[in-house]
């Protein structure tokens, strides 16, 4: 009786076991397809009518505009940097993600503010809070 007991529980932690094994590369393989093409497509959403460097040249801050095209690019980058952890086999964490997927809905915002409602000196602020966490986020994964 105890033989059969411990045979079960090894087919149990086997069969489990398994199914991790199967599951990881298939929510890995996901991760990145699904992933990328969500986070391309949110930054293309943010580059219609020339993204961050457009938006604050049709807006009064012509004089800070050079922060923007910093913004655009560093943007393409992160995403650019997601997909080649990809390709490389460095499937990036969630946390990566959301993180990447928060700085689109920054800059997302960003974009949806109307200087007649917002003062610019605080959409100013978003952009300088964005173009600084962006530092931090092309530090923290490289390329």
């Amino acid at each position: 009786m105890r033989e059969h007991h411990t045979r079960s529980i090894f087919f149990i932690f086997t069969f489990f076991l398994l199914s991790i094994l199967i599951e990881v590369p298939a929510f890995a393989n996901g991760m990145c397809a699904q992933g990328a093409k969500n986070l391309r497509g949110d930054n293309n959403i943010i580059q219609g009518n020339g993204g961050i460097w457009s938006f604050m040249e049709r807006n009064g801050l012509n004089d800070h505009s050079v922060m923007g095209m910093q913004i655009d690019s560093k943007m393409q980058r992160t995403i650019v940097s997601f997909e080649t952890m990809c390709d490389d086999g460095k499937i990036p964490s969630m946390e990566t993600f959301k993180a990447i997927e928060d700085l689109l809905a920054q800059a997302r915002s960003i974009k949806n503010s109307s200087p007649d409602r917002t003062p610019l000196g605080k959409i100013l602020d978003k952009i300088k809070l964005l173009n600084s966490n962006l530092d931090k986020m092309v530090e923290k994964i490289g390329n």
